[in-house]
Order: C-alpha cells, then structure tokens, then sequence
C-alpha cells in the first residue's frame, strides 16, 4: 500500500505500534493471573502504599490516565475480590482503596511476573538500549504534550 513508506519512517507510528504489541504480550503474560496489565500494576501499586492511603485520584495521575480508567479496573479488582474501597473519613466523597489479603498474595505473584518480563526485555535489549530507549519514549511523550498541534 502507499502508506507504507510513512509507516515504516514515522516515529510516532512505531511507538504505537510497538506499544500495542507490546500491551498484547504483557497481557498474555498475565492471563494467568486474570488481569490486564493496567489492572495489574494498580494493584501492585496499591499494595506498595500504607494501608487506606490510595486515592483512585493519585492512580490516574501515577499512571497518566482518566479517573473513569481508574473506577475501571478498580471495579474489576474488587469484583475479583483483590481491592476493597473505603469511604475516607475526612471527606465523604472520596474513597481509598486498599488490598485484600488474597489481593495481596495476587499482588506477589504479578512482581514476579512483571520482574520476569522487564528481566526478558532488557536482556534481549541491553540495559544501555533499554535507558536510551526509555529516554527517548520520554521525549516523545514530551512532544505529545498540549500544543503541539499547532
């Protein structure tokens, strides 16, 4: 197709590209463990913190997403019986999430998934590429910022 030669010179397509494939391996990584990857690092993140101390708040901005993402995967971890929410004592409209113990042990488990994976990762890569690497995603991420429309 025509568009091929944009595809395969476009930075922004392959980080795309690559992010998409890349999403789909950790996933199948942690099928086993019956989250997504989304799922999964929130809540290792969770179990990391004080107890009642996550707001679903501090997760979207942890993780550059929506609050509405957030109440997502938070809804599917305690379905799951993972997380449990609390109404904060300070504030009625706002809750804090903490682990269950089952949560906790699932928890566990995902470090070490998620150690085996960026183990693979870096050595296949290299740890100097994989540095580069991350510092040039970063970059990019600073160009996708507000404004560069224009």
């Amino acid at each position: 197709m025509r568009i091929r030669k944009f595809l395969d010179e476009s930075p922004l397509y392959a980080v795309v590209r690559a992010a998409r494939l890349l999403e789909a391996q950790w996933n199948r990584a942690l099928e086993t463990e019956a989250v997504t990857l989304l799922q999964g690092l929130m809540l290792v993140a969770v179990m990391f913190e004080e107890p009642g101390q996550v707001t679903p708040s501090q997760l979207a901005v942890q993780f550059g997403v929506t609050r509405g993402t957030v109440s997502h995967c938070l809804s599917a971890l305690e379905g799951a019986r993972l997380v449990k929410r609390q109404l904060d004592s300070n504030d009625a409209r706002s809750y804090r999430i903490g682990t269950t113990v089952e949560g906790r042990k699932r928890a566990m488990r995902l470090v070490r998934v998620f150690d085996r994976v960026e183990k693979h990762t870096e050595r296949e890569l290299g740890s100097r590429t994989a540095k580069i690497l991350v510092s040039g995603v970063r970059r990019m991420e600073a160009v996708a910022a507000p404004g560069f429309e224009s």
